[in-house]
């Protein structure tokens, strides 16, 4: 069963960990967010350029956080070349690395792969993540803006290899019609199609940007025109 069973329905995300909102700040939202009963947090390799996951991990230590789960993500394109993936067995491994050193944690509990690389087959992005599950790196792992035909590929190889698949999927999902500028054309938000193919395969879906990055509370303030 993948970790991700324990979850609450509300995950902390923290992309702001680092970039708009500072360390003593962060520490209060999570001391907020576990006192109402979260037990994960969600952070990235690529959030504040690490300095989120630096955050998330000295509030781990600092408050003895044993029972928090603590996902990351890598895997995401560089700033130079937005449009090319980068899940290759050695780019995963080097990200990883890199946020293990940033949380200053032995394992991550849930590792996402931030963004799909159709240069790479399904088959050999699972043979890579199950090395890490193997290696004790990761204990289990999940996709994010993946299409739900790669994330089918993905399955069937798993299943057929007798080899753990991804656990989830984490997409764009909120009830708006978001045109957000600057964003690369290769996230994935949900769909009509989409939600049926999670739905039928029970596969567990987190959404990002749920609440349309502060649109209804700006549109409950100033109306429907803001």
């Amino acid at each position: 069963m993948c970790c991700l069973h324990k979850l609450v329905q509300f995950i902390l995300g923290t992309a702001y960990f680092g970039d708009g909102i500072g360390e003593k700040e962060s520490f209060e939202i999570m001391d907020k967010y576990v006192s109402l009963g979260g037990t994960h947090i969600d952070t990235a390799r690529l959030y504040a350029d690490g300095i989120s996951e630096e955050i998330v991990g000295k509030w781990v230590r600092s408050r003895k956080a044993c029972d928090i789960q603590v996902s990351t993500k890598g895997g995401f394109p560089t700033k130079d070349n937005p449009e090319k993936g980068r899940l290759s067995e050695k780019e995963i491994r080097d990200d990883l690395d890199k946020s293990l050193k940033a949380l200053e944690i032995d394992a991550i509990d849930f590792y996402w792969l931030h963004q799909d690389d159709e240069t790479k087959s399904a088959g050999e992005i699972v043979e890579t993540m199950n090395s890490l599950i193997n290696e004790g790196m990761i204990r289990a792992f999940g996709v994010s803006n993946w299409t739900t035909k790669r994330i089918e590929e993905a399955i069937d190889y798993s299943s057929t290899k007798g080899l753990k698949g991804p656990s989830a999927s984490q997409l764009r999902f909120n009830p708006a019609v978001m045109n957000e500028k600057g964003l690369i054309s290769r996230l994935v938000g949900m769909n009509k199609d989409s939600f049926e193919f999670y739905k039928k395969n029970k596969i567990p879906v987190l959404a990002y940007s749920s609440q349309a990055k502060g649109f209804f509370s700006k549109m409950a303030q100033q109306g429907e025109n803001a």
